[in-house]
């Protein structure tokens, strides 16, 4: 379970909460924005670790990633946006 705190209540005694964050998340609430959620770095990489996505510039995208996006179809939904291949960007679009 996470532990919830208010920002201010953090602020007050952070040392607490750092040591308690090792152990589990803890929630700060009550600032400005979103809320924050601390972590520690064993948990955060092992969150990470599901994350199995990857970022290919065109030159080293492997052979097989290659091979199945030249073969791959666009779903027909995806015709509408045609004209902005065809036709490029609009100058007002680029700026």
């Amino acid at each position: 379970m996470m532990i919830r705190v208010r920002l201010r209540r953090f602020r007050a005694d952070p040392g607490k909460y750092l040591s308690r964050a090792r152990r589990r998340p803890v929630r700060i609430t009550g600032g400005v924005g979103d809320d924050l959620v601390l972590l520690s770095i064993g948990e955060y990489e092992r969150l990470k670790s599901f994350d199995t996505r990857r970022v290919y510039r065109p030159a080293d995208l492997p052979d097989d990633l290659r091979a199945a996006l030249e073969v791959a179809k666009a779903p027909a939904w995806t015709a509408r946006y045609n004209h902005e291949v065809e036709h490029g960007l609009s100058s007002e679009s680029r700026e």
